[in-house]
Order: structure tokens, then sequence, then C-alpha cells
């Protein structure tokens, strides 16, 4: 009796930690989509079957999970950033374009 109880209790929480692991906002919104009698709980832990499942939902109901964050690929102006530049470090401006220098010497105005 109790072994069975255990076993669901693994299974369940298993699911748990794969949909958390997915990104998905609503678990038990999720969990209700996928078809669970076609997920198995493998010996290691491991759902087989899964993947499969979570596909269709992502794809039928994406706005069910997060999006994966992109990393920062922020073009433009950063406050407070000036590309490799080191507080006491000679800058060589011959090499830098018209707006780079403009910028630079705007914001060192002390600049030889």
């Amino acid at each position: 009796m109790h072994k069975a109880e255990l076993t669901q209790l693994r299974f369940d929480n298993a699911i748990d930690t794969a949909l958390t692991a997915a990104g998905a906002k609503n678990g038990k919104a999720v969990k209700a989509l996928i078809d669970v009698s076609k997920v198995k709980l493998g010996e290691d832990g491991k759902l087989s079957g899964w993947d499969e499942q979570l596909a269709v939902v992502q794809k039928s109901d994406a706005y069910l999970f997060t999006e994966k964050q992109k990393t920062n690929n922020f073009r433009g102006f950063q406050p407070g950033a000036y590309g490799n530049i080191k507080p006491d470090a000679k800058v060589d401006m011959s090499k830098m374009t018209y707006e780079e220098l403009a910028a630079y010497i705007e914001n060192n105005p002390d600049a030889q």
C-alpha cells in the first residue's frame, strides 16, 4: 500500500520538477493538458515520454510557458559603460570614429 503511494509521489514530484524546468507558468494547467498515461518514471528518476508530451503542449499553448531569457545583446548607448577603457589607461584617440571621439571627449573633458 505504501509502496504505491511512494511511487505516485515520486512520479508527481518528477513531473512538477520537469514543469518548473520547462518554465511552466501554471503547473496544474500544463499538467492537465499532458497525457500523463504516456509518461513513465524510470528507476533512475528520469521521465520517459515526457519530452514528446511537453513539446505538444508548448506548441499548442505556448502562453503557458515563460519565454527563455536571451543573452544581453543590447546595442547602443549603455550609461556608465565605455568599452574596455580602464580609468587610468592611455586612450588612442586616433583609432576612434568621430562619434566615439565626440562621446569620449564629452564624458572626459580633461582628456588630452
